[in-house]
């Protein structure tokens, strides 16, 4: 299908939003682990209970856990002590991302795991960026706001996947970002779709502070004088990293983006490829991750 031929999508508003797309609410067991959390006296016997009942989802939280995200030295089988290690908060975050994605569940699985290989390594590489350049940054909320910072990519799948896929057609081949198609096409931007998606659901504010700032058209616009200017430097730079290291890009979009990551971080053309050298080889902790997910 011709990109240029495909309906005008109309979405400017939280209103239009909700009326065009119809998503289910989020499962219950987020919302009952958030009134859990509330209680002075949290029970970590009664979130394990709660999460065990639902056994993919168990399955699905221990094989994250036990992902390279976190670097545990030994693998941890048993919920209750993955919750005693990495804290209730950090599992809820674990639960709510998975619930996100699942939720909105498209219908083209093969899209759906592509998906999840962009998102586990751009989240892996915001992780990394962190720990070297922004390490005063709280690091609390980063797994889920880097893991759910294009789940606005999934409305476009679920929602419009005509669109979607002309969208990839055209980037790949004019070696164009995402982001930037959307825009030659006149089309809403992924990261309005995944604020909007933010609002609808009430997702904490990091996830959608991240869905908006995680593209290169972001970046003149995040203010040194920023509190959250680390946080959102960080999301983009380790989104544009694993774009830089997995896409295949036309030149000019490779000069402007490793220029841009450069001038971010302050850093020359050396550490540059030295960096770059690190986020390629986090491609094998993403594909052992992907086998073991699917």
């Amino acid at each position: 299908m011709d990109p240029k031929s495909l309906p005008p999508i109309e979405i400017t508003s939280d209103d239009l939003f909700q009326s065009y797309n119809k998503l289910p609410p989020l499962p219950q067991i987020v919302m009952r682990i958030q009134q859990i959390m509330t209680d002075e006296n949290i029970n970590i016997s009664e979130i394990s209970k709660l999460v065990s009942v639902d056994v993919a989802l168990t399955a699905q939280i221990l094989k994250v856990v036990n992902s390279a995200y976190y670097g545990l030295r030994k693998e941890i089988s048993d919920l209750k002590i993955a919750i005693a290690f990495l804290g209730i908060n950090e599992i809820y975050r674990i639960v709510l991302s998975l619930s996100v994605i699942g939720t909105i569940n498209p219908e083209n699985q093969d899209d759906v795991k592509k998906f999840w290989y962009r998102s586990y390594y751009a989240a892996l590489c915001v992780k990394l960026i962190a720990s070297k350049y922004a390490r005063f940054l709280d690091r609390d909320e980063l797994w889920s706001a880097a893991l759910l910072s294009d789940i606005g990519s999934l409305i476009y799948l679920k929602f419009y996947p005509d669109h979607f896929h002309a969208i990839m057609q055209e980037s790949e081949e004019k070696g164009m970002l995402y982001s930037q198609v959307e825009h030659e096409l006149n089309l809403p931007s992924s990261s309005t779709f995944g604020s909007l998606v933010c609002t609808y659901w009430k997702l904490p504010e990091p996830i959608k502070v991240a869905c908006e700032n995680h593209t290169l058209e972001i970046i003149p616009h995040i203010s040194d004088v920023d509190p959250k200017g680390d946080f959102k430097k960080s999301i983009c730079m380790g989104s544009l990293c694993s774009e830089f290291s997995t896409r295949q890009l036309s030149k000019p979009v490779k000069q402007e983006l490793a220029k841009t990551i450069m001038s971010v971080l302050n850093i020359d053309d050396h550490e540059f490829l030295l960096l770059i050298g690190e986020i390629r080889d986090l491609q094998i902790e993403v594909d052992h991750f992907m086998k073991t997910l699917f």
